[in-house]
């Protein structure tokens, strides 16, 4: 062996390899452990939960700060919404006997004055974020829009008798910066 015929030795790369650029981090890729700097505040996403239809996808993350927590919605990775729960019973007092009753949900809404009208309707299934797990459970989605669309309302069935609500507000994703990854 001359004294330039070294064994090169190779060394795999640790843990999984990222499914994003870390690099070029944007908004869709954004999951639980990064930090956010959102209206002059830096956050940490705590928790979460994906849900995914054949009319898209949306990603509930929430936003942590030391006072001050929030829910980021992002749809279908770009669009994003800051959002609230909201009371199921406080939307339509008897929502979760329609929809389990007739499986259909109501053409219009009015919550908090705002009249919100039904754009789609369907099946699909969620995750818990927080789990970091592949175990998809069933979830049906009614998707409401009001304000122009501004603004949507949110109610997921849960399996077969758990019902959840969320309003969102449109936000310009350029207002959050500086995603950082806590590795």
């Amino acid at each position: 062996m001359g004294l330039f015929n070294k064994k090169k030795h190779t060394e795999e790369p640790k843990g999984k390899p990222l499914d994003f650029d870390p690099l070029n981090v944007q908004i869709r890729d954004l999951r639980i452990g990064f930090f956010v700097d959102y209206n002059l505040k830096t956050f940490e996403i705590t928790g979460g939960f994906e849900v995914t239809t054949k009319e898209g996808s949306f990603r509930f993350m929430k936003m942590d700060a030391a006072d001050e927590i929030f829910w980021l919605l992002v749809e279908n990775g770009t669009e994003t919404y800051i959002a609230q729960s909201a009371e199921v019973n406080m939307v339509n007092p008897g929502i979760p006997a329609i929809m389990q009753n007739f499986g259909k949900a109501p053409a219009g809404l009015n919550y908090r004055d705002i009249l919100y009208s039904c754009m789609n309707q369907s099946d699909g299934k969620f995750r818990d974020l927080v789990k970091n797990a592949m175990d998809w459970n069933k979830a049906t989605c009614w998707k409401y829009s009001g304000n122009e669309g501004t603004e949507l309302l949110l109610v997921l069935q849960k399996g077969q008798n758990t019902f959840e609500a969320w309003t969102a507000k449109k936000t310009d994703a350029t207002e959050f910066s500086n995603f950082l990854p806590r590795y």
